[in-house]
């Protein structure tokens, strides 16, 4: 009796698919348990619509070599038309409600991150400077509530827990204020400016807008200068602006002036000045002429016009006969 025997093509596709089938059972179970390291979905993959290499935000905690930023999304689903048949005459289709959340993400500050800031601008008019080298900066620089903006090659919408940081780019410090000024006292003098916030702080609608008081240091780098009214020379146009050399003794009570210093103003009161403007004084207008009403109109005397007791008749006109 002849023994009926597979074709070795058969046992080989046979093979390979029970390798196909139990090498996919046991990658699906290793990465149930976390082992294999197939990209994850982040829970907030609604509100990080598209690759996401950069977040922006607060800095909300720093540890280590590891900060973790805050930021707030908004997500809007989009509206669904209901049936015809299922929608009552007269009646609109419902609007999504958009849905916020404080979505903190952790980044990982490593050796190789680059960490920068704008540098701070002092707009001279006496003084030339050169251009300051890039501060080094590092993890210590950042402080909780800063607005930072942080890089990475992480697709943060499948990225694990943290990622790690490329660059860090921190906000331009803000530091310049201007007020009046309220008191000088040697090589000093206070200002009353209205209040600075952070970039991205929300002012409380129930404060509405406050003053700080700032004390204000002069020393002999400090700058004290404004631009002047123009020299006219009709030979030659119109002429640029002049600029007006100016000393503490120039500022008085009252004045106005805008600051200019290495401080970020926002958290600073009591700063060094690099450099102070002065407000040009209002210019003082000509005395008019004054014009005196008189308190009350002329009488006019009333005119007597006599009219004739009679109206003479008008005399008869002759009849003709014929």
């Amino acid at each position: 009796m002849k023994t009926l025997t597979a074709p070795p093509v058969l046992y080989i596709v046979f093979g390979l698919a029970l390798i196909i089938v139990f090498g996919t059972g046991f990658y699906i179970v290793k990465n149930k348990k976390g082992t294999v390291g197939l990209p994850q979905v982040s829970p907030d993959v609604l509100f990080l619509t598209s690759p996401v290499t950069s977040f922006s935000g607060k800095v909300s905690k720093v540890a280590g070599n590891r900060v973790w930023i805050t930021q707030k999304y908004t997500y809007s689903a989009p509206m669904v038309i209901p049936a015809v048949a299922n929608t009552k005459a007269g009646t609109p289709a419902p609007i999504p409600t958009p849905v916020t959340r404080e979505i903190t993400r952790e980044f990982i500050v490593g050796d190789n991150t680059v960490i920068t800031q704008p540098p701070v601008n002092i707009p001279y008019l006496l003084i030339t400077t050169t251009p300051a080298p890039p501060l080094k900066l590092t993890i210590a620089n950042l402080k909780i509530g800063q607005n930072i903006s942080v890089n990475t090659n992480t697709d943060l919408r499948t990225g694990g827990e943290s990622a790690e940081a490329t660059s860090v780019n921190l906000s331009s410090v803000i530091n310049t204020f201007s007020g009046r000024i309220t008191k000088i006292a040697g090589d000093t003098f206070t200002v009353i400016a209205p209040s600075i916030q952070q970039p991205g702080a929300v002012m409380e609608a129930s404060k509405g807008p406050s003053e700080t008081s700032y004390t204000v240091k002069v020393t002999d780098a400090t700058e004290i200068s404004r631009y002047g009214a123009p020299k006219a020379n009709p030979s030659e146009g119109p002429a640029a602006p002049s600029v007006e050399k100016m000393s503490l003794k120039d500022l008085e009570v009252g004045t106005q002036v805008t600051v200019y210093t290495d401080k970020d103003v926002t958290v600073a009161r009591d700063v060094v000045a690099l450099r102070v403007e002065p407000a040009m004084p209002l210019p003082t207008m000509a005395p008019q002429p004054t014009v005196v009403m008189p308190t009350a109109l002329p009488t006019i005397a009333p005119t007597e016009v006599t009219l004739p007791s009679s109206v003479p008749s008008k005399p008869a006109t002759p009849s003709v006969s014929e």
